[in-house]
């Protein structure tokens, strides 16, 4: 079972860099109100989803790949009586019209796509000075292969950009104006992986490992 699968299967809520907490910060920096429609980009069981609908009242629309994810997000949706548009689909092949949305969030899922793929997706259906807020996992110094090859074997992950690897992919995409807030691993998030359980310890170990090498970066684009 992969490390998505993993996930899914356990219902595992911001399983990202920063956790819920980071979101949460980042939202309420945002001028988002009623007339802002947001799409959340791999949406898990739709906790940030849930959050934007009943803190700021607009129009979500939340994205999965995972049916079990979507199914869980349903429930929660359901539970809290929220109106959320609720979609399966890939991030690098987004079901939507050009010019759609006022902000696009990923949290900690670009990367296990094909990032310069998703990155021009996300560019696409973003409206003219819409926002991208994208948290994902960022390499301090290029891995060498073996550290490559670890990382690969637990998250699926074809790379791990740098900081200066990921701006280069986000202007590729179309993207003029970036702003990054750094973040490294904590090791205290760590005993997040190991209350997870032994299905979860091939992550927690690699973090031990790497926690100096691997961080994150939110990057924040129009």
């Amino acid at each position: 079972m992969t490390y998505l699968e993993l996930l899914a299967e356990r219902g595992i809520d911001g399983a990202h860099p920063g956790g819920f907490a980071l979101t949460r910060a980042l939202l309420r920096r945002e001028m988002i109100d009623a007339n802002t429609t947001v799409l959340d980009v791999g949406c898990g069981t739709g906790q940030t989803s849930s959050y934007i609908a009943k803190k700021f009242k607009c129009r979500v629309v939340a994205v999965d790949n995972s049916t079990k994810m979507l199914e869980k997000a349903q429930q929660r949706f359901q539970k809290d009586s929220l109106k959320i548009g609720l979609v399966r689909a890939d991030a690098m092949r987004l079901p939507f019209w050009p010019n759609s949305f006022d902000l696009v969030l990923a949290e900690s899922v670009t990367i296990f796509t094909n990032i310069s793929r998703t990155l021009r997706e996300y560019s696409r259906v973003l409206k003219p000075g819409g926002i991208l807020i994208d948290i994902e996992m960022t390499a301090e110094m290029p891995l060498t292969a073996e550290e490559l090859k670890d990382v690969k074997s637990v998250y699926g992950i074809k790379q791990v950009p740098t900081q200066d690897e990921w701006t280069d992919m986000l202007k590729a995409a179309g993207f003029s104006s970036i702003q990054i807030l750094k973040g490294r691993i904590n090791p205290l998030e760590l005993l997040f992986g190991n209350r997870l359980g032994k299905e979860f310890s091939a992550h927690f170990n690699l973090m031990k490992q790497y926690y100096r090498k691997l961080g994150y970066r939110v990057y924040r684009c129009k």
